[in-house]
């Protein structure tokens, strides 16, 4: 396959030299960081506990990011999860021994994004990602693809690879991964994959690895970002609502599993396998075994086909809030309706998981 390479390309080099002034090393407040050499064994123990206490999440990767003159830090949620807003944290840049200030601006767990924002608003980075469009990854290509990262509090290793897959839903996750054939630690989450046929742009952050004796990279795409950036340069916890049911694949169960699942006679696709007792699934009339054709807004500028399970709850959790009303287009038989669902309000954002299988009964 022809691989389309940008008239003035930037080499290898180049774009390593660019990605040095934008991605930075990311440490909270009270992160107890490394040392080289420690002895008597046990003698920093009590000076830690004076001066960090109790060890929080932290040491990972960002990058920095521009909007007209503001900058940001953009990283994974879960990197900045411990703090509390306007909690601070520390960056280092590449070639300058003295850390940043910045601080916990927005975040979205259910996601896994979060940005930070410079204590100083005057301080001006000394470079910022290019983001490129996701959508453009594709496997099977000559293209490649490079990270710069932090593994394991090392600061700063390029690693390349290919794509494996441009769209792998993981277990728990609400949206797909692109897994890349590329070496991946704990203290990468956070750096950038870089589209080197693209000059360079950043089309995705590294976001969690298989455990295994050949871990493989998963990567949020960056068209995620682009589509949460509004809510979480806001500030403040991106709040996801719920529809309160439960849904699976038919297709990833077999006839008996189905029926000890109480589903028998059930559509074939993604189906209602259940809605709590008491909410407004249930009382819009939403039945159990229905299978969901499509997901639609009121005014009718969202219409998406639902194929599986998961791009349903990845696009109900993209394109609605707490408050927002979801047209659903069901199927049970020969009956075709449409039912309106008001998203309900969640406190904990891990309690947001919609796909759910009922117990097996005995």
């Amino acid at each position: 396959m022809f691989t389309p390479y940008y008239v003035n390309a930037k080499t290898e080099q180049e774009i390593f030299q660019e990605a040095l002034n934008y991605v930075v090393y990311i440490r909270h407040e009270d992160q107890i960081p490394s040392l080289d050499y420690v002895e008597p064994v046990g003698f920093w123990d009590s000076v830690w506990d004076k001066i960090w206490g109790k060890e929080k999440a932290g040491k990972a990767t960002g990058i920095v990011i521009g909007d007209g003159e503001d900058y940001y830090i953009l990283t994974d949620g879960h990197v900045i999860r411990d703090g509390e807003e306007g909690e601070k944290y520390y960056v280092w840049f590449y070639g300058s021994e003295n850390p940043v200030v910045v601080k916990k601006h927005g975040w979205d767990y259910l996601f896994d994004w979060g940005i930070l924002t410079f204590e100083d608003k005057t301080y001006i980075p000394p470079g910022f990602a290019t983001l490129g469009d996701s959508s453009s990854v594709t496997t099977g290509t000559s293209e490649r693809f490079c990270s710069l990262g932090n593994p394991l509090a090392f600061r700063r290793y390029w690693r390349c690879g290919e794509i494996m897959k441009e769209r792998e839903y993981l277990p728990g996750a609400q949206t797909f991964r692109i897994a890349v054939d590329m070496t991946c630690n704990p203290g990468d989450s956070g750096s950038p994959l870089i589209h080197m046929n693209k000059n360079g742009e950043v089309v995705g952050l590294t976001q969690s690895l298989s455990i295994s004796r050949s871990p493989i990279c998963f990567v949020s795409p960056i068209n995620i970002f682009k589509k949460l950036s509004p809510l979480l340069k806001a500030g403040g916890e991106i709040k996801h609502g719920t529809l309160n049911m439960a849904i699976l694949n038919t297709y990833d169960f077999t006839p008996g599993e189905i029926e000890k699942l109480g589903l028998e006679g059930a559509e074939k696709g993604v189906i209602v396998a259940g809605t709590l007792p008491g909410s407004a699934a249930e009382q819009a009339g939403v039945k159990v075994g229905s299978q969901i054709i499509a997901l639609q807004n009121e005014s009718g500028s969202v219409n998406i086909e639902i194929k599986n399970s998961a791009e349903f709850v990845e696009n109900l959790h993209l394109n609605f809030s707490t408050g927002d009303t979801v047209v659903m287009m069901l199927k049970k038989g020969d009956i075709y309706e449409k039912i309106k669902i008001v998203m309900e309000a969640v406190d904990n954002m891990e309690e947001t998981q919609i796909i759910i299988v009922p117990e097996k009964k005995e």
